[in-house]
Parts: C-alpha cells; structure tokens; sequence
C-alpha cells in the first residue's frame, strides 16, 4: 500500500504540554505534539528521534520511549506504552496502548492495539447498561400466567341436554294445559240447555320424520290451541303440523 507523503510543518518549533521529560540528547522535529494527561508522564531517554508530525499523548498511564529508539514523520503513540532501546516505528503507524519490544521493526501504515484495554475502556464508559439489566431482572421472577385456551375445556357429550335446554322444555310443561282443564274451561262457559258435542276420534300416525326434527321442543301452547279448534269445529279436523 502506497502512504501518502507526509506534509511539511509551518512550525519551527515543537509543543509540549504537561509532565514531559526530554533527554538533552534526543531529537525532535518541529510539529512533534508531548502531550501528558493530568497524573501522567511522558520519558524520551537519550538519543531518541521522534520524525515529523508526531504525536505523543500519554493517557490513563505513561508513556515511556527508551534510549536509540527511531519514530518515522507522522507517527500516533497514545498510552500507557512502552517502547523498547533500538525499536524502529514505521512512517504514519498507530500505537494504542500497546507495548513495543526492544529492537523490534515496525512496518509503516501499521496499527498496534491492545484489544483487552480497548475492552475495558468500553466497558467503564458504558455502567448504564449494567443497571438497566438488574433493574429488569427481577421482573423474571414473577412471570405472567398464561391465558387459558376456549379449546380446552371438552363440549358436552351429543345427546345430553343443557341447562338452558332443560329451563325452556320445563317453562313449557308449565305453560302447556292438560286436556280435561280445556274441557272443563269450555264447557262451564257454555249454557245449561246447550249439548255438549262429542269431539270426533282422530287417529293419528307417527309421522316418518328424522331425528333431528323429533329433537325439536313443541311449540309453546300449540296443544292447548288444538284441543280448543276440535271442541269449537267438531265437523273440521285440524291436524297440527
């Protein structure tokens, strides 16, 4: 991979900001940035060369560059990190809390980063997560009861009677009148000097009907209204449908 080239710095001079402790021997070119967090430390040891560009923060720890050690132009160092005597970084590399070995070559373009710190960066700076989770836990140990199901309960066997079913066919029991009431009741409205007829024999023939018709209840009063049509109209045969 081809890097770009690194610019030229308008600035004579580096920047340095906070506990920085520079050898006398060590080099830095102009618009190198030292910069050391609040109770950090940034120690350039002898004979250190720190290219163009650089920039070196010490953040959550120290940074410490030990002595013959060679920084390429454009170079980012963010601690805590340690970089080993004689250790060569490559041009435009990245170092992220990640320790260097002594004598070691870094190529140019590389990116050195310690998962386990990144991790644990990310974990302290999200505690919320953690305490909506234990608010939510204790919900689990009341669990909703389940909604029971229509299906479940068995429909009654075929051929037996509801109660509904069995409250009309009584109310129509009780409202149905016997035959000797209706005759009493008409012949008491009748004259003393009138006959009373004798209502005709009527053979009647079970009717071929199917089951289902013969599981209807009767018609409330439809006897009654029978009874009364064959003692007013002898001569007429009423047959109930």
């Amino acid at each position: 991979m081809q890097l770009p080239p690194v610019h030229s710095v308008s600035l004579s001079e580096y920047f340095v900001s906070g506990n920085v402790i520079i050898h006398e021997t060590a080099v830095i070119a102009p618009g190198v940035i030292l910069e050391a967090a609040p109770d950090c430390q940034i120690t350039i040891e002898a004979g250190v060369c720190i290219g163009l560009g650089s920039v070196i923060s010490a953040h959550a720890g120290d940074v410490k560059i030990q002595e013959q050690t060679a920084i390429a132009p454009g170079c980012l160092v963010i601690g805590p990190v340690t970089i080993g005597a004689t250790a060569c970084l490559g041009s435009r590399s990245t170092v992220f809390q990640q320790d260097i070995d002594a004598q070691v070559l870094i190529p140019p373009g590389s990116l050195l980063m310690n998962r386990v710190a990144d991790v644990q960066t990310v974990g302290a700076s999200s505690p919320t997560t953690d305490s909506v989770t234990e608010k939510k836990s204790p919900s689990t140990a009341n669990p909703i009861a389940p909604i029971p199901s229509p299906w479940d309960n068995e429909p009654p066997a075929k051929g037996t009677d509801s109660p509904s079913d069995q409250a009309k066919e009584s109310i129509a029991r009780q409202s149905r009148p016997s035959t000797a009431e209706a005759a009493e009741q008409i012949s008491s409205n009748r004259s003393p000097g009138e006959s009373t007829p004798t209502a005709p024999t009527v053979v009647t023939t079970a009717p071929l009907v199917s089951e289902e018709v013969q599981e209807k209840p009767p018609v409330v009063g439809q006897v009654y209204i029978n009874q009364l049509l064959l003692t007013l109209f002898p001569e007429r045969r009423y047959f109930s449908s």
